[in-house]
């Protein structure tokens, strides 16, 4: 009996060896991927003359970066101020063909700052988003520890993926790139980030007020709201009204209730043609370009630069839209129809009150991809979702199938991570859509001793 009991425990122990040794392989790969697979295809972008990650880390560094977003809202304002009871995106958007795309809401900082006499600068405003970037990388990094923290396997390397999801994070184009512009989505991207860390760690009132403040610049994370409702996370969904409906009200009381509807005008413009610009990595955009709906001009026009400021002191964005196509326009209501339909309808039978990790990230990339214009710094998101989706698949049970899908991760990761001619953000954050919703399909199907114990909330709230 001893002798068995021994050869029991000498089993027992070289089975435990094992899964340590596989575990540290894993993590091995993950960080050559991110560390040094990265990199190299970066290197051979930069050496091509393509805009690179490497290009972009450096302009952040030394504080280069453009007005993208600054512009048009700086001139929306003075519009404001000097034509109170004019209707700003009729004559920004459809007359001056400036590219003011944001909703009212999106001012309400700007004119808190005006009425007491600031005008932030674009230099101020590239200062803020010069520390988000340092904020969000951070907040990817504690996301990546929180959730080795309390994984079994990976609580041992916690630090060590911590920094790998923040190197990773600082590396990943979209975001960057958004730095790079001069993107008011620099707050998206390290707001979603904050939010997905209150997710997990159950703060799900403070989730819901993050993403209420996303709603006010991009209104179709609203969306958010429904996706809450059906899976009654009312602490998630209170966080959300105690932000945007006094935001909504707040906009309507200071910019007046024609600028909105003017602004839902923009908003059908632009759902009807989309972009064929070949930044616009969406459905649309991949369907007029395959089409050859030609791109009629997006051009940013440098009149004038400030080498001390380093931002662009004037310049004109023309909002030129391509040709309506009701092949582009059906595909496109198609599907984002599809897309957003499974992220609201696909839920665990038998746990329908509590929402799952993947069911919240995953919501937040179908709402991206659904949209008719989805820029590549939108996906600057799109780091967080990765660390998420590789903790649920490394934590699950060892089969085949969840290496194919690590290495659908890898690949899709390495495909959105850089700038490549074509589609290549859409087709990355497509495979990673597939991903999370396989294993989304699983679990509906599955039964509550699938899930690793940090991948259930603790309350439903």
């Amino acid at each position: 009996m001893s002798h068995i009991a021994f050869d029991g425990q000498a089993v027992s122990m070289r089975r435990r060896s094992d899964h340590a040794t596989r575990v540290r392989q894993t993590l091995v790969l993950v960080g050559l991927i991110v560390l040094a697979v990265s990199p190299m295809v970066d290197l051979v972008i930069w050496l091509t003359h393509h805009p690179s990650t490497a290009g972009n880390v450096l302009a952040w560094v030394r504080g280069t970066q453009g007005t993208d977003s600054w512009y048009p809202m700086a001139t929306a304002m003075e519009f404001f101020h000097a034509h109170p009871n004019g209707r700003v995106y009729e004559q920004l958007f459809f007359i001056d063909k400036i590219k003011f795309q944001y909703p009212p809401s999106s001012l309400l900082i700007h004119q808190a700052l005006w009425s007491y006499g600031i005008v932030p600068s674009d230099a101020a405003l590239n200062r803020i988003n010069w520390w988000l970037i340092i904020v969000q990388v951070i907040a990817t990094g504690a996301f990546g520890f929180t959730l080795a923290r309390r994984s079994t396997d990976y609580t041992r390397y916690r630090w060590t993926i911590a920094a790998i999801c923040a190197v990773g994070t600082l590396l990943f184009y979209p975001l960057i790139n958004a730095y790079n512009q001069g993107q008011a989505q620099v707050w998206i991207n390290t707001a979603f980030a904050l939010t997905a860390l209150a997710w997990f760690i159950d703060r799900k009132g403070l989730a819901g007020v993050l993403i209420g403040f996303v709603c006010l610049v991009k209104p179709q994370f609203a969306l958010y709201l429904l996706w809450g409702v059906l899976r009654r996370e009312w602490r998630f969904v209170m966080g959300w009204a105690a932000v945007v409906v006094p935001g909504f009200v707040l906009a309507v009381a200071v910019f007046g209730l024609q600028n909105h509807l003017d602004y839902m005008s923009v908003l059908r413009a632009l759902s009807r043609t989309g972009e064929a610009y070949i930044d616009n990595q969406s459905f649309n955009g991949f369907l007029n370009r395959l089409l050859e709906i030609s791109d009629p001009g997006n051009a940013i026009i440098v009149t004038d630069v400030d080498p001390n400021a380093c931002t662009l002191l004037s310049i004109r964005l023309n909002s030129k839209l391509p040709p309506f196509d009701s092949t582009v326009y059906g595909g496109t209501l198609l599907t984002s129809a599809a897309m957003i339909g499974m992220s609201l309808l696909l839920r665990r039978r038998e746990d329908a009150g509590a929402s799952k990790l993947l069911d919240f990230l995953g919501a937040a990339l179908t709402f991206t991809m659904a949209s008719p214009v989805a820029w590549i710094h939108h996906y600057g998101i799109l780091p967080t979702i990765y660390v998420g989706a590789l903790f649920v698949i490394l934590t699950g049970d060892a089969s085949r199938r969840r290496w194919l899908a690590l290495a659908a991760i890898a690949i899709s990761y390495l495909m959105t991570a850089h700038w490549l001619d074509g589609s290549p953000t859409f087709f990355g954050a497509l495979l990673l859509f597939c991903v999370l919703y396989e294993r989304r399909l699983r679990d509906s199907r599955a039964t509550k001793r699938l899930s690793p114990p940090w991948y259930r909330p603790t309350h439903t709230g």
